[in-house]
């Protein structure tokens, strides 16, 4: 195999390892595409965004504060022709001023509109260190996004849409005929 002997036992060393690690990336990326047609199967048509990461760098200009956000999305891919939602990567950026009213909670950044997109990929299709960082956060995703939807479902009252609807066919019925 190879023709230095320290190479070879370094291998030898290395093989087991080596196949650990792409199996193990190969699962995550199974995971990942299991995870993605699951949340395809039902119809999950609302965007939504967790936020697994956030960094502060000191600004060379001391008048401005640099902010890194990493999220996992489920979000809309333009880019195909049929558009369908995705789990993406999103890394994002903010220049903030020095002790600007921030929110301490950094899950609260609901909007991604005051914030600077630096990445955007499908999360299967980053490479094999960002799928590893991300994979440890995807059940907390998923746990955010059925919050989020159990907050919808709190809203709807279906009850009292069919008594409204109810309400409405009685009136129709007591309606007197216009005379024609």
């Amino acid at each position: 195999m190879f023709k230095s002997k320290n190479l070879r036992d370094a291998f030898d060393k290395s093989k087991e390892t080596l196949e650990g690690f792409t199996q193990d990336i190969s699962q995550v990326s199974k995971d990942i595409r299991l995870l993605e047609l699951i949340l395809k199967n039902y119809a999950l048509n609302t965007p939504f965004h967790f936020l697994f990461a956030h960094e502060f760098k000191a600004d060379q200009d001391t008048s401005l504060e640099h902010h890194l956000y990493e999220f996992v999305s489920w979000a809309i891919n333009e880019k195909q022709k049929k558009s369908s939602f995705r789990i993406f990567y999103k890394k994002c950026e903010a220049h903030l001023l020095p002790n600007a009213n921030k929110c301490e909670d950094a899950n609260q950044i609901h909007s991604l509109d005051n914030l600077k997109l630096v990445e955007k990929r499908p999360l299967v299709e980053t490479t094999a260190s960002t799928r590893l960082k991300i994979y440890p956060h995807l059940p907390a995703f998923l746990e955010k996004l059925a919050e989020e939807l159990l907050k919808h479902k709190a809203k709807l009252d279906f009850t009292k849409f069919r008594q409204s609807i109810d309400e409405f066919e009685k009136t129709m019925k007591t309606k007197p005929e216009p005379n024609c």
